[in-house]
């Protein structure tokens, strides 16, 4: 039973730190998250957690997806939303990240906390900040350019790679760490969590938030691949004509490509001492 939406979750105002602990892992139902042994990911979709996250959830989904593959972590939805959602939060974040005294200008003047946007969306600069609040070194960067309507600052990614790069960085990435990166065009966010190489051809295997509830998901629906040109540009993909049904936007896999489209992105590229950390991150806030 679905049971919480975006409205209920708002009024959650004493969901925090002190009712959550985020070590919490959430299990809703193991038939509609399957974990893939081969970076131990747990899959979360729309209307994991008991939550009704359809339209707007999805990089939250994403964000939990790349903690589930770190020492078997997934905190609960409500716990993410309640506590990274503050812009309070996410400011007195940065000031630790970056070691400074004040906000910039740039980003205290931004709209870009989900609990300050009508649709409560996050990105992956919020997931850049969580890994940090939650030990990790993580790394966020463009792909191609910003994508328009965004809601994080342009001044906030400090690099851009163009999509020979990405393919590079991706090459190294899952040679080094078995961890999935989260991608972002500022309308659909999901995650990547494996590539290979087929001649000229990329193939990314994608973990997609946007399906329908599914009680029983033996086909794994929302797990699919994709295969790229040597430019970026989709040829393929491997969902079926009946599972297309299951996904709500069918726009989210067709126009998933990196050919002159803008991403964002980010992955955790070094797991520091996570709970001996913890004392420390409780002292950001």
């Amino acid at each position: 039973m679905i049971i919480f939406n975006l409205e209920s979750l708002r009024k959650e105002t004493n969901y925090g730190q002190t009712q959550l602990h985020p070590r919490i892992i959430s299990y809703p139902n193991e038939n509609i998250n399957q974990i893939l042994p081969t970076i131990n990911m747990r899959y979360t979709p729309y209307f994991s957690d008991q939550i009704d996250d359809a339209g707007w959830g999805c990089a939250w989904r994403s964000i939990q997806m790349m903690l589930s593959s770190q020492f078997n972590i997934t905190p609960e939805f409500r716990w993410l939303f309640s506590f990274f959602g503050s812009k309070v939060i996410l400011e007195k974040i940065y000031m630790h990240m970056n070691q400074v005294d004040q906000v910039p200008q740039y980003l205290s003047n931004s709209q870009y906390a989900p609990h300050d946007l009508g649709n409560g969306w996050a990105e992956p600069y919020i997931g850049h900040l969580i890994l940090y609040y939650m030990g990790f070194e993580s790394k966020l960067f463009l792909i191609n350019g910003y994508p328009p309507h965004s809601n994080a600052p342009k001044e906030v990614f400090a690099e851009t790679f163009s999509f020979p790069q990405f393919k590079q960085f991706l090459q190294e990435h899952f040679t080094q760490r078995k961890s999935p990166i989260q991608i972002d065009d500022s309308k659909y966010s999901m995650v990547i969590y494996d590539y290979k190489i087929d001649g000229d051809n990329t193939i990314l295997f994608i973990g997609d938030p946007h399906i329908y509830y599914i009680q029983n998901n033996h086909q794994k629906i929302g797990l699919y691949t994709v295969t790229l040109n040597e430019k970026g540009g989709q040829i393929s993909n491997s969902i079926t004509p009946d599972q297309a049904e299951f996904y709500m936007y069918a726009s989210s896999y067709q126009t998933l490509h990196f050919y002159e489209k803008n991403w964002m992105a980010t992955c955790i590229m070094k797991s520091q001492d996570v709970w001996l950390d913890w004392k420390e991150r409780q002292l950001i806030i």
